[in-house]
């Protein structure tokens, strides 16, 4: 079922740890663009490769966390520019990453006996792997976290690239 929104209605877009799980990331910030207002902001925080991981541990990565592909920082920043959006601020938080994966690793091996009733013996062995695996590629600086906000051209920006 496809959502029909108003475009250029939003004055905000947000995405935290979602859009990695988007096949066609460029159509999405296609889409957010004609969604936002003049000045609207996009803001994400997502996963990113930070450095190159051997390919077979990248798909089985990506098949764990059911990613259709993770892109990389300069990518992300082509991708919003080349939709016209103007980063205004953008950082890698992969420190916080490892930090996050490792708590969340803790909490996980600590409460296993209550997951394991939740979901089963095989989904909890599954989510153990695919945080092992996150704390180890952020650990090596292989997996990240990017987060940035970019703004929507204003009405001036807008006529100005109009070819006269």
């Amino acid at each position: 079922m496809m959502l029909t929104l108003p475009e250029v209605a939003f004055d905000v877009i947000l995405g935290l740890d979602a859009w990695c799980h988007i096949p066609q990331r460029a159509l999405l910030l296609q889409r957010c663009a004609t969604l936002l207002r003049p000045l609207g902001r996009i803001a994400f925080y997502d996963h990113v490769v930070c450095q190159p991981i051997p390919a077979e541990e990248y798909q089985h990565f990506c098949r764990l966390w059911r990613f259709p592909g993770l892109e990389t920082l300069p990518i992300c920043r082509a991708a919003l520019q080349a939709t016209g959006f103007r980063i205004l601020a953008h950082d890698v938080t992969s420190v916080y990453a490892v930090r996050f994966y490792t708590r969340l690793l803790t909490l996980y091996t600590e409460r296993r006996t209550e997951f394991e009733a939740m979901r089963g013996t095989a989904r909890y062995q599954e989510g153990l792997e695919r945080l092992q695996m996150s704390q180890r590629l952020a650990s090596s600086g292989l997996l990240g976290q990017f987060v940035c906000i970019a703004e929507q051209p204003g009405e001036q920006d807008r006529t100005r690239q109009r070819p006269a």
